[in-house]
Formats: C-alpha cells, structure tokens, sequence
C-alpha cells in the first residue's frame, strides 16, 4: 500500500513529471548530488565540493501550478458563517478542506520558474571523469534542474476522514486561493492528521534528476574484468540520450 507521502511523490510526478521535495521547505540548489530511498531525494553533497563548475539557465516564465487528489471544497465563508465568492474582497474569510483518505494532497504554487544547469555535454564528461577516478557511485542522482516559487502551499493527508477550517484575515482571491491567501493565515478548526505548509514563500518544491547510467557492456565489463569506466560520451546526441535516461519515474 501506498503510504500517505508516497501517494503526494507519485501524484507530483504523474502530473508534472518533477520530483517532489520533503519536506517541501528543504534548502535545494542546482547541482547536488543525492541518492533515492522511498522517493524521497536524500543529500550527499554538490558538484561544487567535488571541483565541478556549472552555468545556469532560466528556462521557463513564471507559472502557477496546481494539482490535488481526494480533498473537496465547501463555500467560502466570513466571519458570520455567511456564504461570500472567492476574489478580490478584501474581508475576513473562512474555507472548509475535506478528505475521505490517507494519501489525498493539495498542491498550489504561484510564479514557478524552472531553472537548470545548462552545459549537460561537459557535466557528462566531469562525471565520467570522476567515475574513473572511483569518486563517482552508480546510484548517486544530481539537481538537474529545481523549480523556484513565488508561494505555496501544500497539504498532505495523514489519516482518513478529516477535516481543516483555514482563515484569513483579508480573503482568498479566485485563483490558486490557497497558495495566495491574503493576511494572515490560521487552521482555525482541524480534525485527522495532517501535514500543512500554508503560503510559503521562495519554496523549491520541485526538481529534475540526472543520473550516469552505464550500459550493459560497462556493467558486463565491471563484472568480469572489475573496470569502473564507462565509455567517453563524445557528442550532443549521447549527452542527450544520457539525459533522458536520467528523468526516471519515481520508485515504487
């Protein structure tokens, strides 16, 4: 069974084809280096530290994202329990979150821009380098590419059947109102387990994974003759291959 994280990793990668950062306030940069366990990306160290220099690329405009599974909405309401529409009214309001089972998530970002290391070619052959030298290890992943965004927020449901009562002093607006709640912002009433990261600023909740994949002859060389080199990529089309070999779905 999927466990409730799992069910948010999976549900994020389906929809945008990114890995999802947890927590979702972990401190990510462009080019660190990790491994998978539960797909979850777990820290090790950064190309820097190892001697590798990259340049960077913004590769995107800004985007709002927004996705979610098993939570329903009930009327926007203010401070009187009287029904009022989501948008520009700057009054108190109250929202009611419903979820029915473990797993359901809602995920809201406004203003994502993706950026990413731009010269795969020549981070190919550093990384090959450093295969050779035995300081590379096949499972080892880096941050190809991290999302950077302006808000958001990000619910992930704990337990069945519950219930959050979300205020905020001067509304909600139409769009992504979660992320975007203005004033402040309080679970006012809250029954189940959950876990909430409510209109949080400068978040990268979400990134790209590379990983040097050697093929079955390296590896069927590794076993008989206990080589750790795998073949010199040479040219763009085969750091491109490479890079597609890279954006593996998460485990299962």
């Amino acid at each position: 069974m999927t466990s409730p994280l799992g069910s948010y990793v999976n549900g994020v990668y389906d929809k945008f084809k990114r890995y999802a950062a947890w927590p979702p306030n972990l401190k990510l940069k462009l080019g660190d280096i990790g491994i998978l366990e539960n797909n979850l990306f777990q820290y090790r160290s950064n190309l820097e530290t190892m001697g590798i220099r990259f340049g960077t690329n913004p590769i995107s405009e800004a985007i709002d994202l927004d996705h979610s599974f098993g939570f329903t909405f009930a009327p926007y309401v203010d401070a009187d329990g009287k029904a009022i529409a989501a948008g520009p009214i700057n009054v108190a309001a109250k929202v009611q979150l419903s979820f029915k089972q473990s797993g359901a998530f809602i995920f809201q970002a406004t203003g994502s821009r993706e950026h990413e290391i731009s010269d795969k070619l020549m981070l190919a052959r550093q990384l090959t380098d450093l295969w050779r030298q035995n300081r590379w290890d096949a499972t080892w992943v880096v941050i190809e590419s991290l999302d950077e965004v302006e808000k958001a927020t990000i619910i992930v449901a704990n337990s069945s059947d519950g219930q959050l009562e979300i205020s905020a002093s001067t509304g909600f607006p139409e769009v992504l109102p979660l992320a975007q709640a203005r004033g402040t912002v309080a679970i006012t009433r809250r029954s189940g387990d959950c876990t909430t990261f409510f209109a949080q600023q400068g978040l990268t909740p979400t990134f790209g994974l590379l990983r040097l994949k050697p093929s079955w002859i390296e590896i069927l060389k590794r076993l008989l003759f206990e080589k750790k080199e795998p073949s010199p990529i040479n040219n763009a089309k085969e750091a491109l291959e490479w890079h597609r070999e890279w954006r593996e779905p998460p485990l299962q």
